[in-house]
């Protein structure tokens, strides 16, 4: 088991000054932190992977194509 404590993910991302990074990697799956402001608009495109999004504080809307 790992452990990955958010302020050093914040830490590690903010000194690679990219707003993706992956910090778990295996066969059949990978995690990574992604961090947005209120104002952002997430840009990635969709993946043929399933994806997993939690909110840590604030709110969110998620749309899926013609969903909401």
């Amino acid at each position: 088991m790992e452990l990955h404590r958010l302020a050093d993910l914040l830490a590690e991302q903010s000194a690679a000054s990219k707003p993706y990074l992956e910090f778990l990697r295996s066969e059949a799956l990978s995690v990574g932190l992604y961090v947005l402001r209120v104002v952002d608009v997430d840009g990635q495109q969709p993946r043929r992977e399933d994806e997993v999004y939690v909110v840590m504080s604030g709110h969110a809307r998620f749309t899926a194509g013609d969903d909401a």
